[in-house]
């Protein structure tokens, strides 16, 4: 095959895009002064890292995406996109990898610091802190993952312990360790965060935060959401307003499914471990509803994100053993005319198969053949958080979104 004679320069994003918001398309405009050709999205599917149904699916926000100023956007493996910060850093930053992403391109991300340099500290203190006796000291004495490292970052490097007590500093520090972890040559850039803040419940400056936004579209306040959605991107919304996913629609679903579910069965999922699969089994056969199941698995070692993300991995029968795998191809969603240069450069350097057909992909056999059959079930029961189920198997027929 022959090469082109030139490579655009990309700019990727890890994101979940839910939904996109004024944010996120002022960190798509600081993509282009990086001087890239190309932005490219890495875009959690139909479930998201907090650990429920993302408010809109995956294509609808795909095509707010590239109505925003994004050229392509492919599929964060569903196993990534519902699991620890680090696991979700290390799909996106091995898929960029696996496409021949390399010392020409960038890694853009949103953080509170916007200090690069801060950030790779703290990134550096975080690798340290994690192999410390104090870590696992903390760990014994029944903290949480998280907390324990937090705790002997700020006892071991205090001048960067304030630094990952915000998620987006925080999952900017995962992006940076696994650059460093897979030797990927990609270089970072990171944005300052804009407006208000992540967990917010008011606007600032013009910006609302993605819990503002679910919270206002959840409850049926389209005209006050609306101002906050980039250009045309409230049109796309509007119009996907019919189908927004609530998380109580498919609340006895996951009960039902939970309560069918073996003990034995229950050890195999994602990040389950320190008996937290015994408190799963006997609180799914006591909860009668979801908040039930979540405070009474809920503990000072487990997270109410962890907990969350561990519920749904079982409702979607996620095998444990897939997100510490590498990424086995590359499902892309949609691109726009200037994406189609992205596209050709990784005929020639992806060493992965590329593909916008799910069907095609699991087809391939292997570890391709588990996570596309994966993220196809898992798409059928996303419908069921939808006002109208679909039948099974859209997601085998689901076309590409070409955008200007």
């Amino acid at each position: 095959m022959l090469e082109p004679t030139y490579f655009p320069k990309t700019a990727a994003v890890i994101a979940e895009f839910n939904p996109v918001h004024a944010g996120h398309a002022l960190l798509l405009q600081k993509c282009r002064e990086t001087g890239a050709d190309c932005i490219l999205i890495a875009l959690s599917g139909n479930y998201v890292q907090r650990g429920e149904p993302a408010i809109f699916d995956r294509y609808l926000r795909t095509k707010a995406a590239l109505q925003c100023g994004a050229d392509v956007v492919i599929e964060l493996p569903l196993p990534y996109a519902l699991s620890t910060a680090e696991r979700f850093a290390y799909g996106a930053i091995s898929l960029f990898q696996q496409l021949g992403l390399g010392s020409g391109d960038f890694l853009v991300f949103g953080s509170e610091s916007g200090n690069l340099k801060s950030l790779q500290n703290a990134a550096f203190a975080s690798e340290q802190a994690e192999q410390s006796v104090l870590f696992r000291n903390l760990l014994e004495k029944g903290m949480s993952f998280v907390s324990a490292r937090q705790k002997a970052v700020e006892t071991l490097f205090p001048e960067f312990g304030e630094m990952l007590h915000t998620p987006n500093n925080a999952l900017g520090v995962e992006y940076l360790r696994q650059l460093s972890r897979l030797q990927c040559p990609i270089k970072a850039v990171s944005i300052q965060r804009q407006g208000a803040e992540h967990h917010s419940k008011r606007p600032k400056d013009g910006f609302a935060s993605g819990s503002m936004l679910r919270q206002m579209l959840w409850e049926g306040r389209w005209s006050e959401a609306s101002k906050f959605f980039p250009g045309e991107t409230a049109g796309i919304f509007q119009k996907g307003i019919s189908q927004i996913a609530l998380p109580e629609r498919g609340e006895r679903a996951v009960l039902c499914r939970l309560r069918c579910l073996e003990q034995d069965v229950l050890s195999q999922l994602p990040d389950c471990s320190e008996g937290i699969e015994n408190r799963l089994w006997k609180a799914s056969r006591q909860a009668c509803t979801f908040q039930e199941l979540c405070d009474m698995i809920k503990s000072k070692r487990y997270s109410m994100a962890r907990v969350r993300r561990l519920i749904y991995s079982a409702f979607l029968q996620v095998d444990g053993e897939l997100c510490r795998e590498p990424v086995p191809y590359c499902h892309l969603l949609g691109f726009t005319k200037k994406g189609k240069n992205l596209l050709s450069r990784w005929k020639c350097q992806a060493k992965i198969p590329v593909s916008p057909s799910l069907k095609k992909l699991q087809e391939l056999g292997g570890n391709c053949e588990k996570f596309a059959w994966t993220e196809a079930r898992a798409d059928d029961l996303y419908s069921l958080f939808q006002p109208v189920p679909r039948p099974c198997g859209a997601a085998y027929t689901a076309p590409v979104i070409r955008a200007p």
